[in-house]
């Protein structure tokens, strides 16, 4: 059986209309080691709202690493949106999308606090990172893969938004590492490793 903390979050995700994204961002913990950086990264503790010159971050995930077989520590850097906000608007045409004004704004915030943070001697200390290289742009964690379009979504063609997303995906997104990932994807991997019995990611079972 779920938890009751996923069918919480799953119930938000799944709400139509309005915006979940501070009740959501709750149940962090449940999805923060699907957050590191690579899949044999270890997760240490999520860093919320780290103050800087261009704002407050939404969220740093702290992470060890064993990269060339050393040791480090590094923060990955993530901005976090409602469930229920759009990725793309249908441009001119039916066959081009532009990002959504919520999407644009989440790539503005992360590259500005990922600078700002990143070049901070103090913020290294205090997380005890030795290298400005051990930062990363995490991604966006950002609405629904069933609602990724605002506006009317009447005769668009299946898998559209899909591709726009790839585009980007390709030709942006994976030249720096980073992800855009909707809560439902991450909401259905908590589900399946809660019900094969193993660790909630981003929170050791004892």
């Amino acid at each position: 059986m779920p938890s009751g903390q996923a069918l919480a979050l799953s119930e938000l995700i799944e709400t139509v209309g309005g915006s979940k994204e501070l009740e959501c961002r709750k149940h962090i913990g449940l999805i923060a080691r699907l957050l590191v950086p690579n899949s044999l990264d270890r997760f240490l503790q999520i860093l919320d709202e780290e103050p800087s010159r261009a704002g407050r971050s939404d969220l740093g995930i702290l992470y060890e690493s064993m990269e060339s077989g050393w040791q480090r520590k590094g923060v990955a850097f993530w901005e976090v949106k409602s469930p229920q906000a759009a990725l793309f608007k249908a441009d001119d045409s039916k066959v081009r999308f532009r990002p959504s004004e919520e999407l644009i704004k989440a790539e503005t915030q992360l590259l500005y606090y990922f600078s700002e943070l990143s070049e901070s001697g103090e913020f290294r200390s205090r997380y005890g990172i030795t290298d400005r290289m051990d930062f990363r742009l995490g991604g966006i964690i950002i609405g629904h893969s069933r609602r990724m379009l605002g506006g009317d979504s009447n005769q668009v063609e299946a898998g559209a938004t899909d591709f726009a997303l790839n585009l980007r995906r390709q030709y942006f997104y994976s030249r720096c590492n980073m992800r855009v990932l909707p809560w439902d994807y991450l909401r259905d991997t908590v589900l399946h490793w809660e019900e094969a019995g193993a660790l909630y990611p981003g929170i050791l079972r004892a």
